[in-house]
């Protein structure tokens, strides 16, 4: 059965790997230690909290924070609700822009 292994060195996800039960002692990893096995979707620079066993994503910018209900990087002010225009966040406005 394949499994997803991402690769963690200080709590970075350096890279996601498939492998077997046998991957981490197949001879084919040096530090079985680094790898973490993975349940769901996981990237490449991700964050590993190892207290709670969890990922987030890469922060899209720096203003964002960490909503813990949505699971997600999420804007400090809400996108607007017109679905007739497409939105960009701004982040040196820190504001939504709608698109031309």
């Amino acid at each position: 059965m394949a499994i997803k292994y991402a690769k963690v060195i200080n709590n970075k996800v350096i890279e996601v790997l498939i492998g077997d039960e046998n991957f981490l002692t197949s001879g084919l990893v040096t530090d079985p230690s680094q790898y973490v096995a993975v349940d769901g979707d996981v990237g490449a620079d991700w964050t590993y909290d190892e207290d709670t066993s969890t990922y987030k994503p890469p922060k899209l910018f720096e203003s964002w924070i960490w909503d813990e209900d949505k699971n997600n990087w999420v804007a400090p002010n809400p996108m607007p609700d017109d679905t007739t225009k497409t939105y960009e966040w701004n982040e040196s406005t820190q504001s939504w822009v709608a698109d031309l």
